[in-house]
């Protein structure tokens, strides 16, 4: 009678303490960005069921990328009123340009009620909403949970037809702890078997896939994924994401990365030329410089493979250059202090950068950006830089008055540099954000 009564005492201990429900708190519902982590090692997916404990902190990262969650009129404003009051999500799809899910919580559900995409060569942003939405998430969700639905949506453009259709079958067929590099938590399992076909005019891409979601009640995304190739127990992954922090890390998978400049010792406005180094063939670059006071030129980028920069200010600046190789592995080279840039006293001053006006500082979160009066209805572009040399926000806009309130409370406490650019000129500043 004892040990039936010790029994009893642990499956209601594990059942009000073990065991987790996910509500709409849990889903993603502001703007904000969320650092993941990339994996491409594999783990087997069968294992799962009540009171498992998965530990994946072994993992080993090869890439870290955001997932860049967007009001639909930050996005585009051909997507607010078809997409009032949703959030966006970038699906950076290399195949698409442009291409945005847009999402709508509530207490019954997180669904899918759409997707944009931008149409080449025109650049015209084009929403697809959804006659039925795709339900990621149905609310209150528990262990045991079966649920299934339909979702798509069409479209005509220009004489062509495009549409998406697809099913999804949701089952939480675990719950327990799941441990990850990052941190451990009390989590429920989802698996997703999703059929979709994708149509654009005679062209149709099968898309199909199966997902496996650790979710927590505390991060707004899941703490672990996978996408697996099905097979009879349960799959084997095949891409690996995990919630993280930024980790400067070098990737065993990728390239050994490596730059050199023409000169590292010049003056205000003198011309630098980048070289890229690395032995192996990259597919992709990304240059980064701190501090924000210098412009490409020459028709380079920051996406080149060698660009052309011109530095405007005094001082020493810090270089670094994410390179990726085509089977999607990369790493970062990062030369602290790389660039000596003297005064000239030959330079007119007036090409200076001027300094931005930013209140309050330090900050909270909100910033606000005060304008000279010269750049009202001009086409500007900020660019904000954390204190790694990680460009964290780009955006063109064009400015209505002579002001603009940038929302940093997404981001960790720390230094920020803030780089506005108009035409040939250039504003800087930087803040403390506490």
């Amino acid at each position: 009678m004892f040990s039936l009564f010790l029994i009893l005492c642990n499956c209601l201990f594990q059942s009000a303490y073990g065991q987790i429900t996910i509500s709409d708190s849990s889903a993603p519902n502001s703007a904000e960005n969320i650092i993941y982590t990339i994996s491409n090692r594999s783990i087997d997916t069968s294992v799962t069921g009540p009171n498992t404990s998965w530990d994946f902190s072994g993992i080993v990262p090869t890439a870290q990328d955001t997932y860049k969650f967007l009001a639909p009129k930050d996005i585009n404003s051909a997507y607010t009123t078809v997409y009032n009051g949703d959030l966006g999500l970038d699906l950076k799809n290399p195949n698409v340009n442009g291409s945005f899910a847009f999402f709508k919580n509530s207490s019954s559900d997180f669904r899918t009620v759409g997707i944009g995409i931008t149409v080449p060569i025109i650049n015209l942003a084009t929403p697809m909403p959804y006659k039925s939405p795709d339900i990621v998430y149905r609310f209150p969700m528990k262990y045991g949970n079966i649920d299934s639905c339909y979702y798509g949506g069409r479209i005509s453009l220009f004489g062509m037809n495009a549409s998406v259709t697809g099913k999804r079958v949701d089952t939480v067929d675990g719950w327990g702890t799941v441990k990850t590099p990052y941190k451990t938590y009390k989590c429920l399992r989802i698996k997703s078997v999703i059929t979709e076909t994708d149509t654009i005019g005679s062209t149709v891409v099968s898309n199909n896939s199966v997902q496996y979601k650790w979710i927590s009640a505390t991060e707004h995304i899941p703490v672990f994924e996978v996408d697996a190739i099905a097979n009879g127990q349960g799959g084997t992954s095949t891409t690996i994401k995990y919630r993280d922090t930024y980790k400067n890390f070098e990737n065993p998978d990728g390239p050994y990365v490596d730059f050199i400049a023409n000169d590292t010792n010049v003056f205000v406005k003198d011309t630098v030329r980048f070289y890229d180094k690395t032995v192996a063939k990259l597919s992709s670059w990304l240059w980064t410089i701190l501090p924000i006071t210098y412009s490409y030129v020459d028709g380079t980028k920051n996406s080149s493979q060698n660009p052309v920069v011109v530095f405007n200010d005094t001082g020493t600046y810090t270089i670094s250059l994410r390179g990726m190789i085509p089977s999607g592995g990369g790493n970062t080279k990062v030369k602290l202090h790389y660039i000596t840039i003297a005064h000239n006293s030959s330079i007119n001053q007036t090409f200076y950068p001027r300094e931005l006006k930013l209140f309050p500082n330090p900050a909270t979160g909100l910033v606000s950006i005060q304008f000279d009066k010269i750049l009202i209805n001009n086409n500007l572009q900020i660019v904000v830089i954390n204190s790694t040399a990680q460009e964290i926000y780009n955006q063109f806009f064009v400015s209505n008055g002579d002001q603009m309130v940038l929302d940093l409370s997404k981001y960790s406490k720390g230094l920020y540099f803030i780089k506005m650019q108009c035409e040939n000129q250039i504003y800087t500043g930087k803040v403390d954000l506490q």
